[in-house]
């Protein structure tokens, strides 16, 4: 039995992570004790309750840019291809503790005390000192990285690196702007809202923006757009933005 800490960044819930670090521990011991002993050859089976992290172990596997957790992703699969001996992978279901026991199987009571032992872990750790956060660090055999500052990109799909780049100017544009003050643009939770916009469908999302931004047809936007000589709202004569025609 062994421990291993979860290279970060870590997000919340994250399991799949926490599989893929356990994972990766056992297929690095496994190899040192195979140059070790020099054995050269034989077979290892690895069970484990999270189908996406047995994906390295895949014979046709090859590591995206967009899978989640790339870089622990990469250094099982490249920490396999290294390996002396054959690996195989089974899926097996967990919790099977709480489901009648004649439906056990080895793997499936090896998954459940394994859990137990991890619980029991944490709470020794948890009860002796706080958690400190998970340290962003190099992971042998990942190839090469993209940090951002000192957080770590474990997947620099084409979207990730694009909000790398492009947030923190489209965030001060709203700022400069008055859309938002300073104080607020560090309390918005931007990845929320993310994820919401792409949930949308494609009009609704044009919609928005537009209107977020008074990119659309009222008199204040019309005035810039030199499309006609002042900006008073037809109904009050005020100055028509896009809060004003909401309000």
């Amino acid at each position: 039995m062994g421990c291993n800490q979860v290279p970060g960044p870590i997000k919340e819930g994250d399991s799949h992570r926490s599989e893929l670090a356990g994972l990766y521990a056992i297929v690095t011991l496994v190899n040192c004790l195979c140059h070790h002993h020099r054995i050269t050859q034989g077979s290892i089976l690895v069970a484990c309750d999270n189908t996406g992290a047995l994906k390295p172990g895949a014979v046709d596997f090859l590591p995206k840019c967009s899978q989640k957790n790339l870089d622990l992703l990469q250094a099982i699969w490249k920490t396999l291809q290294e390996s002396p001996i054959a690996w195989t992978t089974q899926h097996v279901y967990g919790h099977q503790d709480h489901k009648a026991k004649d439906s056990h199987c080895r793997l499936a009571t090896l998954n459940c005390d394994m859990d137990t032992l991890a619980k029991q872990h944490w709470a020794r750790i948890y009860a002796k000192a706080q958690l400190a956060p998970a340290p962003h660090i190099p992971i042998h055999n990942e190839g090469w990285t993209i940090w951002s500052g000192i957080n770590k990109v474990v997947a620099p799909s084409c979207n990730a690196l694009h909000s790398l780049l492009a947030d923190q100017p489209t965030q001060m544009w709203w700022v400069h702007h008055n859309r938002i003050s300073e104080a607020a643009k560090d309390v918005v939770d931007w990845e929320t809202c993310s994820t919401g916009m792409n949930a949308l469908k494609p009009g609704c999302q044009r919609w928005i923006t537009k209107h977020a931004s008074a990119n659309c047809g009222v008199d204040t936007t019309l005035l810039t757009w030199k499309c006609q000589d002042d900006d008073q709202c037809p109904r009050c004569g005020r100055s028509e933005s896009m809060t004003h025609v909401l309000t």
